[in-house]
């Protein structure tokens, strides 16, 4: 097993206010836990899935582990190396090889910008001359299926579908060739007919270029479809982990046997339960 990232009891401690119970007008300080001493290993050449409701700390873990946040304690580990120990040259190298995948793609791209220029920006950065940055770009566009390229480079966002500017989104991720691609809800702004689509999409990415990556879903079907494993999260903390098959087959965890009974087509001919929020002690309750 290759691990291509490692996060070590991490976790990400928020400042937040609350309304003082009974007195209009008053306010108290209160520490959110949005992520708690959680451990991920993530291989290369995997998929994991990080699932949970919405606050459940998924997406703050995936920013953590871009390096877009820094957690308040634990640790990073990046083939083997410690993320604190690395000069500023080395993080910056590395920030490059960690490429996210934003949930809305009207949000992640610049609606100034043709497709040539929002896939290429990344390689500005980098200094890479104007011969391979063209390479690179009309390279990205063809693996994400936006072919032939030249049909979509002047092009603005609006322009496009929401599938097609999702996959914009992915060209631009992988233009830099990443080893490591999160991606936070990458299906959730599409249509049902298009999320399939965009998940074998990464698969193949995956499949020819040996990339490790972390999807963040609230979707079990999601998770059951594109995952090797999955990690299940509530409250900011893990409350189980496994290979896919095995786990969303026989869960072990209160919290994570109300998710599949919840989730649709895991199982057909499975009638759909509602999922009701879970007592405290449920979540606690490891049997």
């Amino acid at each position: 097993m290759t691990l291509a990232i490692e996060g070590i009891g991490l976790s990400k401690i928020y400042n937040s206010r609350e309304k003082m119970p009974g007195i209009s007008g008053l306010w108290r300080r209160k520490k959110i836990a949005a992520v708690a001493d959680v451990t991920i290993r993530l291989e290369q050449g995997k998929t994991l899935a990080v699932v949970g409701e919405s606050g459940s700390g998924k997406s703050t873990l995936g920013r953590l582990l871009a390096m877009m946040e820094t957690p308040d304690s634990g640790s990073l580990r990046f083939e083997g190396r410690q993320a604190s120990e690395l000069s500023r040259a080395e993080r910056l190298a590395l920030r490059r090889r960690i490429q996210m995948i934003f949930q809305d793609p009207y949000e992640s791209l610049d609606p100034r910008l043709s497709i040539r220029d929002s896939v290429e920006e990344p390689l500005l950065a980098l200094r890479i001359d104007a011969k391979e940055r063209e390479e690179r770009v009309f390279a990205a566009l063809a693996d994400v299926e936006l072919s032939p390229p030249e049909r979509y480079l002047s092009l603005r966002p609006h322009q496009l579908s929401g599938g097609q500017r999702q996959r914009v989104a992915i060209a631009r991720a992988i233009v830099l060739r990443p080893t490591i691609l999160i991606a936070d809800e990458p299906t959730s702004m599409l249509d049902v007919s298009l999320r399939i689509g965009i998940l074998r999409l990464l698969e193949r990415i995956r499949a020819r270029t040996g990339i490790a990556i972390l999807l963040i879903t609230h979707d079990l079907a999601l998770a059951n479809y594109a995952s090797d494993r999955v990690m299940v999260m509530y409250g900011g903390r893990v409350v189980e982990e496994g290979e896919t098959r095995v786990l969303l087959k026989d869960p072990k965890h209160s919290y994570t046997k109300l998710l599949v009974a919840s989730a649709p087509r895991l199982e057909p001919g499975r009638q759909r339960q509602r999922l009701t929020r879970p007592r405290p002690e449920l979540i606690m309750d490891t049997t």
